[in-house]
């Protein structure tokens, strides 16, 4: 049956604007990178019922911008199947690991994205610090969250040593335009369907492998999420026609490499089919 399905997040904007200070564990320092950092520690329970139903799980980390949540990492303690434990990553930006986020978890886990007030805490205007980019990491443990709020200067994300908010390195990229794909096989479709039932979100898995002069090469494409059908076939006979137009992963460190990735197609109801992969680079994928 064809259906859309609208992955939500909801999360808590906790603001300490006017809070005191001095009733917490903060602590503000600058760095050679040129970013102002602010730590601050909040003795609360709001996850304690997901950390009862996964004993496993050590804490998880989420990336804020602008109060909003854009990263999910959650860290699972070495077990018997598990001798190194487990990284389980969430690009809350990509369409595809919202849908698996929300799959997995529902509403249990809740994002509380702290809103600083920081005149307070650096002692001067919003307008004296130079040009920055807002960053937040809030590490969620079973009865506590630890906030580390940074403002990052315009030189720190120059800098070759920062490593910038893709993850390790910047994803696979198509070279050419998802959109336009998506607009023809739109039209396509439309001309094909017959009303056959079919499942209107997808998500496949694919090898990006790494091939002289820094192209890449789609390989490997498999189907993790949805049911083969006639929107399955075409999306993956598209998906084929493309193999050689792809980018492969950059590492920061300053190489190309083989990695995973994911591809996020969905038919909505007039007819529009999204494609899209992911904005973050997970060290799980490379």
């Amino acid at each position: 049956m064809m259906h859309k399905i609208l992955p939500c997040i909801v999360f808590i904007v906790w603001s300490c604007t006017g809070c005191a200070l001095a009733q917490s564990e903060g602590d503000v320092y600058d760095d050679s990178f040129g970013i102002l950092n602010f730590d601050y520690s909040l003795n609360v329970k709001s996850n304690e019922v997901l950390f009862k139903e996964q004993p496993q799980l050590d804490y998880f980390s989420v990336l804020y911008q602008d109060t909003v949540p854009y990263a999910l990492f959650l860290y699972f303690n070495p077990s018997e199947k598990d001798s190194e434990g487990i990284l389980k990553f969430y690009d809350l930006n990509f369409e595809g690991d919202k849908y698996l986020f929300k799959q997995e978890y529902g509403n249990k886990i809740t994002f509380l994205a702290p809103k600083f007030n920081f005149r307070r805490i650096f002692g001067k205007a919003e307008g004296d610090i130079p040009p920055h980019v807002d960053e937040v990491w809030a590490r969620v443990y079973r009865d506590s969250i630890v906030y580390i709020q940074r403002k990052l200067s315009t030189r720190s994300y120059q800098h070759k040593d920062y490593i910038k908010d893709t993850g390790p390195g910047v994803p696979p990229k198509y070279r050419g335009d998802l959109k336009k794909l998506g607009d023809d096989l739109s039209r396509e479709f439309a001309r094909s369907n017959n009303g056959e039932r079919i499942d209107s979100i997808l998500l496949y898995e694919a090898t990006i492998d790494k091939l002289e002069h820094g192209d890449g090469l789609l390989i490997d494409l498999k189907l993790i999420v949805g049911n083969h059908s006639p929107f399955s076939i075409l999306i993956e006979n598209a998906l084929q026609k493309t193999k050689k137009d792809w980018t492969p992963a950059f590492l920061h460190t300053g190489r190309l490499t083989k990695s995973k990735t994911k591809i996020y197609a969905r038919l909505d109801r007039d007819g529009t089919i999204l494609l899209q992969t992911p904005r973050m680079l997970s060290s799980r994928y490379k």
